[in-house]
């Protein structure tokens, strides 16, 4: 029993590879002693689960956790509880593994039992609503996320109080979904709150979903061009997480990705690189081609030896970028814009179709934007700025002017510091 919580508290602070062998040596104890049906063998599998599911073995993982809800099913009617824990935790399984749709199910069948059970602002039953909010903002079912996510925020004030981590957690959640829908100032709200009520203890004592919390406030800082903002943010998230992690973790990669895509934007070359690099590093380590995490660090290491001047760097790269069968919409702007920038910079008077060919790109990937996410949404705009000053720095200056004119009344999604109100600007100027 010591060994599986050890194995849990190790998963539950991201030190996956750590929880694996307490979790293996507490499941081999448990069958010897009491065979490979009791009770106790289910909370060993569970334990192991999570933490293969961590290291992202999700075939093994999933092994694992179905053994948990055999062995708690055959046990009906003493452990109703135990079999909504293992529904919860297949549709955190689902949810990560990418298979949206069986975690969506499993959530439902967990927050049907554990209202049954508990009632529906059970901790448990907030918990589960919660996976399910999530799980459906992985799968892109916006729409749904969303009013279920801000009744799950109202419902956690009302149970916890707004100094609550669970408070903090589901505004962190609601706050993503508010994001994507391109709602930033309702998602600034939600981050900053969730934020501020995880920052109460000193920086290096400050918890793991302090530092995911804080890392999805800077990206939204970042999307809304206050730079230094974000930098601030982000800094302090990976500050918080390297503590608490190897340096080959997943989160640890993604932050400095992200860290490394905002100084490159503000031109501070060599510090992008340190950060592009690294993550790029890690995700060729544990990704396989065709992945959508390891084509994204690709694309932005082709952006960073663009700006560095290395443009036949920058096209070798381009040609071990594998994409995956179905990339999502960032991943496939995030493709346009990289490919778009090397084909400009590939471009010399020998070469003047380059300018057309990247125009051409960076037209397809505002067309993308305005289907794929609406034609008021922050990114689509952000997207048809780009194009605009591509157009006007090829001389096309009378259609960049009339493009910057009508997008200018729709700009208030971004900060009026930031980079786009500025880009704004020199367009109009």
């Amino acid at each position: 029993a010591a060994l599986a919580r050890v194995a849990l508290a190790e998963s539950n602070s991201a030190n996956h590879a750590a929880a694996e062998p307490y979790a293996r040596e507490s499941l081999e104890i448990r069958v010897k002693a009491l065979g490979p049906d009791a009770r106790e063998v289910a909370d060993s599998h569970t334990s192991l689960g999570l933490a293969l599911g961590g290291m992202r073995r999700h075939a093994q993982a999933r092994e694992h956790l179905l053994a948990c809800l055999r062995i708690r099913q055959t046990l009906l009617p003493l452990d109703e509880s135990g079999i909504a824990s293992a529904m919860h935790n297949l549709g955190q399984h689902h949810a990560v593994a990418g298979t949206h749709e069986a975690g969506v199910a499993y959530y439902q069948q967990a927050i049907d039992l554990k209202t049954r059970l508990h009632g529906a602002e059970h901790p448990s039953t907030l918990n589960s609503v919660e996976g399910l909010g999530m799980t459906l903002w992985r799968a892109n079912r916006l729409a749904d996320a969303e009013p279920l996510l801000a009744k799950l925020h109202t419902s956690q004030l009302k149970v916890n109080g707004p100094e609550s981590e669970r408070t903090a957690s589901a505004a962190t959640a609601w706050g993503n979904v508010l994001m994507d829908l391109g709602r930033y100032d309702q998602a600034q709200v939600a981050l900053a709150n969730a934020s501020a009520i995880l920052s109460k203890p000193p920086l290096p004592e400050r918890s793991m979903r302090y530092a995911i919390t804080t890392a999805n406030y800077g990206l939204l800082l970042a999307a809304r061009g206050d730079m230094p903002a974000a930098i601030a943010q982000l800094s302090n998230a990976h500050t918080v997480r390297s503590k608490r992690v190897r340096d080959d973790d997943a989160g640890l990669a993604g932050l400095r990705l992200s860290l490394g895509r905002i100084l490159l934007q503000v031109g501070n070359l060599p510090q992008a690189a340190q950060w592009l690099e690294r993550s790029l590093a890690v995700r060729t380590q544990h990704h396989k081609p065709g992945d959508a995490e390891l084509a994204d660090a690709r694309l932005a290491l082709v952006e960073l030896r663009v700006a560095q001047g290395r443009t036949a760097d920058a096209a070798a790269e381009w040609q071990t970028l594998s994409m995956p069968a179905q990339p999502s919409i960032n991943l496939r702007l995030n493709a346009l814009k990289s490919q778009a920038a090397l084909r400009r910079a590939q471009g010399d008077a020998a070469a003047v179709e380059a300018v057309p060919a990247a125009t051409a790109m960076l037209a397809e990937r505002a067309a993308l934007a305005k289907t794929a996410l609406g034609t008021e949404h922050p990114r689509t705009l952000e997207a048809k700025l780009d194009l605009a000053m591509l157009l006007q720095q090829s001389g096309q200056t009378e259609q960049a002017t009339a493009m910057a004119k009508a997008l200018q009344p729709l700009m208030g999604a971004f900060a009026p510091q930031g980079w786009q109100a500025a880009q704004l600007q020199k367009l109009l100027n």
